[in-house]
């Protein structure tokens, strides 16, 4: 689960960078991102006692990061577009066990591992507005180990070790507010059983972009990822959803 320490709290220092090379418009123009996300994560996994569901806020996200490693790469020719975002994440944590007559803690282990690829098309330019629509796929890797601290039962551990792929519908809006300011908004949704996929996911992205040279930007927003899975017979779900913030540098 503390695999890739050299990644510690990487997370933190960068959100949503982007490097542009600009070229003629029958050239491929690519975007190189690194980004920090602070999710509040929601776990729930089904035992034989209910769902055994455990929370860390995005505020207590910074100490219970154990590892972390994200970024997204763009590459736009015409009305073209090819997006991939991978992210890594190891978040160990307590809290309140829901059985409370039961057990008095659950400790929740979270190792979630992303890969995502989506072909886009521009469907609808309007001045200083564009939308993008597409197909991707995602993969997942997700390790979830619980443990429940008995007070009348003895201890219960429950893990789920699961990796598979998700096929996805996406959608991304743009619109340059300003010579310096810009604003994204995506997301993608799918799953839906086929084949060994989850049984829901879908994700949204908001970002506001400001430009304070021409090398170096600002930029912060907000994602939230669901999944909905079943691995082996036990069922869980995911649930992150917190602040993306950090610098870009262009070049």
């Amino acid at each position: 689960m503390k695999f890739a320490s050299g990644f510690q709290l990487l997370a933190i220092g960068f959100a949503l960078s982007s490097a542009s090379v600009c070229a003629d418009e029958g050239e491929w123009q690519i975007d190189v991102s690194s980004y920090g996300w602070l999710p509040k994560t929601t776990t729930g996994v089904e035992t034989p006692f209910g769902t055994a569901t455990s929370e860390l806020s995005a505020s207590d996200a910074v100490d219970s990061l154990d590892a972390a490693l994200m970024g997204t790469v763009s590459a736009r020719k015409g009305r073209w577009s090819l997006v991939g975002d991978v992210f890594y994440m190891d978040l160990s944590f307590r809290d309140r066990t829901p059985f409370a007559r039961l057990f008095s803690d659950i400790d929740t282990g979270t190792s979630l591992a992303s890969v995502a690829g989506y072909g886009l098309y521009e469907v609808l330019s309007l001045d200083r507005f564009r939308l993008d629509a597409g197909l991707g796929l995602r993969w997942v890797s997700n390790d979830v180990d619980v443990s429940l601290r008995g007070i009348s039962r003895p201890d219960y551990d429950v893990s789920v070790h699961d990796s598979w792929v998700d096929p996805l519908l996406a959608v991304r809006v743009s619109a340059q507010l300003s010579d310096r300011w810009r604003a994204v908004l995506w997301g993608d949704g799918g799953g839906g059983d086929i084949g060994d996929a989850s049984r829901e996911t879908w994700q949204i992205t908001s970002v506001v972009s400001f430009k304070v040279s021409e090398q170096w930007s600002v930029s912060g927003g907000y994602r939230h990822l669901y999944i909905d899975r079943e691995s082996d017979g036990v069922a869980y779900d995911l649930k992150l959803s917190g602040p993306i913030l950090g610098a870009s540098f262009s070049f």
